[in-house]
């Protein structure tokens, strides 16, 4: 009986840890997108990829000890979990944040997606503070910003802004 208590509380551990990170996903693609149309068409993807690969991970289990084949899920599953969190720690918050645009490496730009009302773009490296142009506007020390009304807007600055990069990129 101890063996069955061990193998319901790994697989608890396991649906909870699962559960978590799909509603995360989930959540996190609604907030992104406000739609509800493309939380469906994850949750169909991921309906079926579970669907197909059951019945291969089934006979996994048929044709092997359960017992081993659910400890190596679990390791599996503990292992990728850790890549992942590694990787979340690892790379700058900018990444998770908005597109953002990089050289060699290093973050010079990123979209604002959360202003609707016009395109905001934040140099968020701290050399920015030493360009100097009429495009950027703040006095923060590690970054500057740059509005555009629209696409009109985006086309008469583009000098502009290609020569706030050029510079930023030379001071890398």
């Amino acid at each position: 009986m101890k063996t069955f208590y061990q193998i319901l509380a790994n697989t608890l551990l396991a649906n909870v840890t699962n559960m978590i990170v799909w509603f995360a996903l989930i959540f996190f693609i609604y907030l992104e997108t406000r739609s509800v149309t493309a939380t469906s068409v994850v949750s169909g993807i991921y309906l079926v990829a579970v669907a197909v690969s059951g019945i291969w991970f089934g006979s996994l289990i048929d044709h092997n000890k359960k017992k081993n084949v659910m400890l190596l899920s679990g390791f599996v599953s503990l292992i990728i979990y850790s890549i992942w969190f590694v990787v979340y720690l690892t790379v700058p918050a900018e990444t998770w944040k908005a597109p953002s645009f990089n050289y060699k490496g290093e973050y010079l730009v990123s979209f604002n997606l959360r202003d609707t009302k016009r395109i905001h773009l934040v140099f968020h490296n701290p050399r920015i503070a030493k360009v100097k142009s009429e495009l950027l506007e703040g006095n923060y020390v590690d970054r500057r910003m740059v509005y555009l009304v629209d696409m009109r807007d985006v086309k008469k600055k583009k000098p502009m802004q290609e020569k706030v990069l050029k510079d930023l990129i030379k001071l890398q």
